[in-house]
């Protein structure tokens, strides 16, 4: 018995659209590939890759989603052991419509260690999806009492807007 594939209507993106290429590995390829170690793995490679691109605060992280199309990262709420944030935008929206089973791991393990690195506190996260609002919502759980010092990404990774580079 041969395990089902996972497929997605191509039919839902526009003429060179540059999010097919990105939907087609994340979506498609890389879970028919790992199978049930893809939640894992896409995790681990969220924190990897945010460990090639350390960011110096949250606009930078923001922005990196931005440009990473990862979607529109908003602040729902920060506390002492624990920061929600809303993922929005046009492809999430997509992606939770059309993937039937639509991993966020990849960007949670970004988000993670990027406030890790940030922040200085031990950070792992979460998602959870709303199908009906067609957001994500990822939590991040700080441990504050873990006193082990975090190896700290020197030099951060600058980013700016193509807007900020065309008025210099």
């Amino acid at each position: 018995m041969t395990k089902q594939k996972t497929t997605i209507d191509l039919n839902i993106f526009e003429e060179n659209s540059p999010l097919l290429g990105q939907t087609l590995l994340r979506d498609v390829l890389i879970p028919n590939l790992l199978g049930n170690e893809t939640n894992e793995i896409l995790y681990w490679a969220g924190k990897e890759l945010a460990r090639q691109y350390p960011l110096s605060c949250i606009e930078d992280t923001i922005l990196f989603f931005e440009k990473a199309s990862f979607g529109t990262l908003v602040l729902s709420k920060h506390s002492d052991h624990n920061i929600i944030y809303r993922l929005i935008g046009a492809h999430v929206e997509k992606r939770i419509k059309n993937v039937e089973s639509v991993s966020f791991n990849l960007e949670a393990g970004f988000l993670a260690e990027q406030i890790q690195q940030q922040e200085m506190k031990y950070t792992e996260a979460f998602f959870e999806i709303d199908t009906r609002k067609r957001t994500v919502t990822i939590t991040l759980k700080q441990d504050t009492k873990d006193l082990e010092p975090i190896e700290q990404a020197n030099p951060f990774f600058t980013l700016t807007r193509k807007d900020d580079l065309l008025d210099k």
